[in-house]
């Protein structure tokens, strides 16, 4: 799960700034500490952050169990469904592609999707 192109730039910008509200006299060294301590993290820890990355461009991740249900009620999960909208507007994918096993897959396609719409924002 990573963040591409001006996608990733802009993220960058937007970490430092934001989470850790560092100043602008701060060593670059300083912010390639914090960023290479983020990319150290597992995906699912970094998931939450992209999505607040997202949600403060416009792009919003949505990501849902699908649940089995027999007459006794709730039984398991079935699969995870992964969709991305750009201010109201949903990105719709084919159904096969947005149905995961398993909410990490989910999540990754999510935040796949999201950069691919705001790398296309950032180069019009």
């Amino acid at each position: 799960m990573e963040l591409t192109d001006k996608t990733k730039i802009e993220f960058e910008e937007w970490y430092i700034e934001y989470i850790y509200n560092l100043r602008e006299d701060y060593q670059k060294y300083v912010h390639q500490q914090i960023l290479s301590k983020f990319y150290r993290e597992i995906d699912s820890m970094k998931y939450g952050v992209y999505e607040d990355y997202f949600d403060s461009v416009g792009v919003y991740t949505d990501v849902q169990p699908i649940l089995n249900y027999d007459e006794d009620g709730y039984t398991d999960i079935d699969h995870f469904i992964a969709n991305v909208f750009n201010i109201g507007q949903w990105v719709e994918y084919d159904i096969e592609l947005n149905m995961f096993e398993t909410r990490l897959e989910a999540r990754t396609a999510a935040i796949e999707k999201a950069n691919e719409i705001r790398n296309e924002q950032l180069n019009k």
